[in-house]
């Protein structure tokens, strides 16, 4: 019997010992480790050592032909100064310690590296300067002085980097952005080609850089590192094509042309899609996409790569759609992320792609087209010999939607005008990512799309186009947006030279709810209303022209407001990225049971009021009406056919009606689909919920060891009932975080 008890002792110490080494170290490393560990391995590189012979054999290449050629593009490295007195400027602030660059001013920074900039507040200076817009600064600084302190300040901030990439295991600030990592590629790679044949060259530190350059290779070159949703795709396999031109040498480097290579021609498939359009729902980053595309061309052809036919023929197509979206103050439509009325440099066309690259189809109007497959249409209405001179009229509406690609609004069926100078009517802009109120700034409000009041940015949608003319005379076009819960709205948009719009919106819905449509203008617009109804002067600071607008709906109940920077809705807004600007705004609200609303803009040849009232005489249905606009100009719909009378001149089109209704390319979204089968969702770091788990995780054990104190004395069968309890509900937690909160 002794002996009996003299034995059970030491096992009941063995049970709690092990279940307290379980509870309370085994299982919460376990669950740290599921917070954790997939972020490390997300950016782990092994060792990227380089020898005294490598750096030797490094200092052959790149020859100066070859990159005079390649520092063309900026390949997304950061923006600076045209103007070199400027840049000059900037070099000197910074030697002596103040940042004074591209908008940022007076930020105190240490020599030769200050970490602490890393984690900066302004989020657009984070990604710049992990980007490595300091050494791109230096070296731009050297290329006009010839003045080797810049040089050599920028070989310090290159090795201090280095030094400080070298200690990380985790993803902080904008450090492993793949946009900053692309472009620290980018700005690496024109270093060496100035620092490797210079008096100031050192092995060590040529060393050091090269191993700098093998580790920004292989996180380029990661498959799960590989954002390939976006234009970030586009620029890490153009970074990784320099890289292998400059350094070729360098071990496993040519491994990574073949999947710069394999990677471009498949993401380029859906996002350069077979019209042309870069499919990122953005006339800014349209242009952007069209450089990189340019880019990536050049690159394959300076290092012999086969240029698939389709790539060329797209990225014909895409400079066509440039050219057309282009205006001739150098400002884009502000669809989607684009600045409002700012200037843009043209891109210029490579001399063997030379030449429209969209076929007409039959087409009367050259200059203007619809792009089905795209969703966009693209309007133009080139005056010569005016009195004022030359006048161009741009019309652009768009109607796309990627889910998969970025820079979305919620602005399908949205209307852009623009003529000599001035937006009349034209979205919120490029709103700062930085702003919390972003996510209302891209939903409906921020469009001239209508919707129904409250429907959110990502409601479940599609819109299509039902019939267009493209001639001449006169342009029109129908759109039909199914929305949820029964909700349809048709938009037919009509424009007769020269400057006269007129816009039918007409709604179906199961419900009767209220429908809003917010037409804002540009920041160069005021507006004064006329007399009694809803007829608006408008008259814009930029030009003498002046544009009269007026509303009317099919019951007069519509309800319209005038507002100016408004933040509570957010209304009456231009921005340009970091510069916002206050602009006049109409919000027209009315209930969706209501059959139409009509909006007219109409250049004045006169200043009789009168003469610019609309209203629509007739309405049978969308296909059966009559719009009047005062008593020189009517428009009527029979059918397939677009009647425009004015001054007693009849014109009358046909209709087209498109073969394929839905906007999205269905070879687009297949080939999309078979990058992300390869690739797998993009992995989500969510540095702020990994950082509350893990405080969940210590607070667990906390309670944990509570529990089995509280048992520590009892029964052991109380003890290891406590344990096994505790390891259920850590097996839980670890499940729960996994597959449900860090997604």
């Amino acid at each position: 019997m002794n002996i009996e008890v003299h034995n059970k002792a030491p096992m009941r110490r063995y049970y709690k010992w092990t279940y307290i080494t379980i509870c309370l170290f085994v299982m919460p490393l376990m669950v740290l480790g599921l917070i954790w560990f997939p972020v490390v391995a997300k950016y782990y590189i092994p060792g990227q050592s380089v020898s005294r012979g490598m750096v030797d054999k490094a200092r052959a290449f790149p020859s100066k032909s070859v990159a005079q050629k390649i520092e063309r593009f900026r390949l997304g490295a950061p923006k600076l100064a045209s103007n070199n007195a400027e840049i000059l400027k900037s070099a000197e602030s910074y030697l002596s310690g103040i940042i004074n660059i591209y908008g940022f001013n007076k930020i105190p920074i240490k020599r030769p590296f200050d970490e602490d900039l890393v984690h900066y507040t302004l989020a657009n200076w984070a990604l710049s300067y992990c980007g490595f817009l300091i050494p791109r600064l230096l070296i731009r600084a050297y290329d006009i002085s010839r003045d080797e302190k810049y040089l050599v300040a920028a070989r310090d901030f290159i090795s201090s980097w280095a030094a400080y990439e070298e200690t990380l295991w985790l993803p902080t600030s904008f450090v492993w952005n793949d946009h900053a990592i692309s472009s620290r590629a980018n700005v690496l790679s024109d270093f060496w080609v100035r620092y490797k044949d210079h008096d100031i060259f050192d092995r060590n530190n040529g060393r050091i850089i090269l191993e700098l350059v093998k580790h920004t290779a292989a996180l380029l070159a990661k498959p799960k590192l590989y954002t390939y949703k976006t234009n970030h795709g586009t620029m890490q396999n153009i970074a990784l094509l320099k890289l292998v031109q400059y350094f070729p040498t360098l071990p496993d480097i040519q491994r990574y042309h073949d999947v710069a290579v394999k990677r471009s021609n498949s993401q380029l498939l859906y996002y350069l899609n077979a019209e042309g359009m870069i499919a990122e729902h953005s006339s800014e980053y349209h242009k952007f996409g069209v450089g990189l595309v340019g880019a990536t061309i050049s690159m394959y052809r300076m290092m012999h790569i086969k240029v698939p036919s389709w790539m060329i023929n797209r990225y014909k197509n895409s400079l066509d759609i440039l050219e057309r979206l282009m205006r001739p103050d150098h400002s884009l439509p502000a669809v989607g992320d684009t600045a409002v009325d700012s200037a843009h440099k043209e891109i210029q066309k490579p001399p063997e792609l030379a030449g429209k690259g969209i076929p007409n189809s039959g087409e009367e109007n050259n200059d203007s087209i619809v792009l089905l497959k795209s969703g966009y249409a693209i309007w133009w209405d080139k005056v010569a010999n005016t009195i004022e001179g030359d006048a161009s009229y741009q019309t652009v509406i768009n109607w796309a939607n990627y889910p998969y690609m970025g820079h979305k609004h919620a602005d399908e069926l949205g209307v852009n005008l623009w003529a000599n100078g001035s937006n009349w009517l034209t979205g919120i802009g490029y709103w700062p990512y930085t702003r919390k109120d972003r996510k209302e700034a891209i939903s409906w409000g921020g469009s001239n799309a209508p919707h129904y009041l409250n429907e959110k940015y990502g409601s479940e949608r599609t819109s299509l186009v039902s019939s267009y003319v493209n001639n001449r005379d006169v342009s029109f076009i129908e759109l039909i947006r199914h929305g949820e819960n029964g909700f349809q709205v048709v938009r037919q948009i009509i424009y007769i030279p020269v400057g006269t719009w007129v816009i039918i919106d007409s709604y179906r819905d199961d419900k009767n709810r209220d429908v809003e449509t917010v037409w804002t203008m540009g920041s160069e617009i005021n507006i004064r209303k006329q007399g009694p109804g809803n007829l608006f002067l408008m008259s814009s600071n930029k030009s003498k022209e002046d544009m009269f607008l007026h509303i009317s709906s099919s019951n007069n109940s519509m309800k319209i407001e005038d507002l100016k920077a408004e933040h509570t809705p957010l209304a009456g807004w231009n921005a340009s990225g970091k510069t916002i600007s206050p602009a006049h705004a109409l919000i027209t609200r009315q209930m969706s049971k209501t059959e139409w609303s009509l909006l007219t803009v109409t250049k004045p040849s006169e200043k009789r009021v009168s003469r610019f009232i609309s209203h629509i005489s007739e309405w049978e249905n969308n296909n059966s009406w009559q719009v009047k606009i005062g008593d020189h100009l009517s428009v009527r719909r029979n059918g397939n056919e677009i009647l425009v009378t004015k001054h007693d001149k009849i014109i009358s089109q046909k209709v087209l009606m498109p073969k394929e209704k839905i906007q999205i390319d269905l070879e687009n979204k297949q080939a999309y689909w078979l990058v992300r089968n390869e690739y797998g969702m993009p992995f989500r770091i969510l540095m702020k919920y990994r950082i509350r788990s893990s405080y969940l995780v210590f607070v667990l054990i906390i309670l944990s060891a509570l529990g089995l104190l509280l048992c520590f004395s009892w029964n052991a069968k109380y003890f290891i009932s406590m344990g096994n309890l505790i390891i259920v509900g850590w097996i839980s937690v670890a499940i729960w975080i996994n597959y449900s909160y860090l997604i």
